[in-house]
């Protein structure tokens, strides 16, 4: 039988080997959000709607962000697309609301 990084092939992958819970709660809390899904928090979200656009993406178009962390993308990609037409999901409800607070308190 392969294996791959100490498991058998055909043995589902878990989050949880890539996340401890409790750290990345501890850094939602302290206000780090934007460290907790990897930094760069500006250049990936710009980077993420650029890719997204040039494949074709438009303001009419829907999008389910899978993953969404605390709205790295998501950010910009609310303010391109017509209002309603994002949705973003992810593990981690603290990252989301961590994500809209911050990003609402600077638009209003």
């Amino acid at each position: 039988m392969q294996e791959r990084r100490g498991q058998s092939w055909w043995e589902p992958m878990t989050i949880s080997r890539y996340y401890d819970k409790t750290a990345l709660e501890a850094q939602v809390q302290a206000g780090r959000h934007r460290e907790a899904v990897g930094g760069l928090w500006d250049e990936i979200g710009q980077l993420q709607i650029d890719f997204l656009v040039s494949q074709g993406l438009m303001p009419h178009h829907r999008l389910l962000d899978i993953g969404c962390g605390s709205l790295r993308g998501g950010v910009k990609l609310i303010r391109y697309l017509d209002a309603g037409h994002y949705a973003g999901v992810d593990l981690h409800e603290s990252l989301i609301n961590a994500g809209y607070e911050i990003n609402s308190r600077r638009r209003g």
